[in-house]
């Protein structure tokens, strides 16, 4: 009984199941590879269209046919350059409106002219050189300046750059000109104020080392010239001897005939000073009425023989004043390194001591520091 009543329940839930239908098991299929396109088969042109069009770019719309024209036209209009267009003889084919601020007349009526025309007759046959020689005839440079003058007027200095152009089956030479007067004003003006500058300087390195009323090296380079003769002479061991140089009685010809005497007396001094020593010998004003002498490769009897050829050469020298003819005479003192290392100050302190005994012993004479050299007038 209670298995039929199971099989019961089974049929009915059998028969409220929905029935699904049987479906048959598919397979994925894969297209097979079509083959690439014969070129040379039917098929091939319909597909080169589309490959043309990935290896061309496509292709610009032509220019109006006066395209060029009208660009020639606008740059010979309004350059603010002269253009000329000149043939191979010399004759301007065209040249840009602002010719008439260059040369004075319109364009029109330069057109047909040859190039020498635009110049003086003077400068034709310069200019016609030029345009030869650096035009398109020339493989060489192509610029050069033209100094241009019409009429009465200023000059102008044009800069003038040549190229070749090709049109209508002729060349040409195209020259573009352009005002560089005020460019190369500036740098000549520029050139002339390095150049005094440069006079200057060299001016105030003179004035910083000579004496301004005698003209002679003053005290000051004087002492740099003495530090460096002092430092060869230590290094190799030379000699070398330096003189105090006095002018006897100075202040008696100051209060006598008066300052500008004075300064008389002292510039025909520095004058006879410098001719009469050595080449390699310097003098300079130490001050006031004393002058000193750098003698090197000197030991102290060369210095003593240079000092006294000075010394008689002053006293022979005469200066005129008005009606009056007046001598002078100095006291010379000699000091030397006689194979020593001396400084500066001790040097000129010894030819000091020696000029101090010079002026006592009388005047007029030389005397050697620590020598027994005298020779009184």
């Amino acid at each position: 009984m209670a298995a039929k009543q199971k099989a019961t329940r089974k049929a009915k839930r059998q028969a409220t199941r929905p029935i699904r239908p049987k479906v048959a098991p598919t397979t994925r299929k894969v297209p097979a590879r079509r083959p690439a396109p014969d070129p040379k088969s039917a098929s091939a042109p319909a597909v080169t269209p589309h490959l043309s069009r990935l290896r061309k770019p496509p292709e610009k719309p032509a220019p109006p046919p006066d395209i060029h024209a009208r660009i020639y036209e606008s740059l010979f209009r309004n350059s603010p350059d002269l253009l000329l267009l000149i043939e191979p003889n010399g004759t301007l084919a065209d040249l840009s409106d602002i010719a008439q601020h260059v040369f004075g007349k319109p364009r029109k009526e330069l057109i047909g002219k040859n190039i020498s025309e635009l110049a003086a007759p003077k400068d034709a046959t310069a200019l016609l050189k030029l345009f030869r020689k650096h035009g398109p005839v020339s493989k060489g440079a192509k610029e050069f300046i033209w100094n241009f003058k019409r009429g009465r007027g200023n000059a102008k200095q044009l800069r003038v750059r040549e190229s070749i152009v090709a049109t209508g089956g002729k060349l040409f030479a195209l020259a573009v000109l352009r005002d560089m007067t005020p460019q190369l004003e500036n740098s000549e003006k520029l050139v002339r104020k390095n150049a005094q500058l440069q006079q200057l300087n060299q001016l105030l390195v003179s004035l910083a080392k000579h004496d301004q009323l005698t003209g002679i090296f003053n005290r000051r380079h004087f002492e740099e010239i003495l530090d460096n003769e002092l430092a060869r002479a230590i290094r190799y061991r030379g000699d070398l001897s330096v003189g105090m140089v006095d002018i006897d009685d100075f202040k008696k010809i100051n209060d006598t005939y008066g300052h500008p005497t004075g300064d008389r007396v002292l510039k025909t001094i520095a004058q006879a000073m410098q001719q009469g020593v050595r080449r390699t010998d310097i003098v300079a004003r130490y001050g006031g009425e004393e002058f000193v002498m750098v003698l090197p490769h000197t030991p102290a009897e060369g210095a003593f023989e240079v000092a006294e050829k000075l010394r008689r050469k002053i006293e022979e020298t005469e200066i005129r004043i008005g009606q009056t003819l007046l001598r002078v005479t100095i006291s010379i003192g000699i000091a030397s390194n006689i194979g020593k290392a001396p400084q500066r100050e001790k040097l000129m302190a010894n030819a000091d001591a020696a000029l101090y005994d010079a002026k006592h012993a009388g005047k007029n004479r030389t005397l050697v520091h620590q020598s027994i050299s005298d020779t009184a007038d």
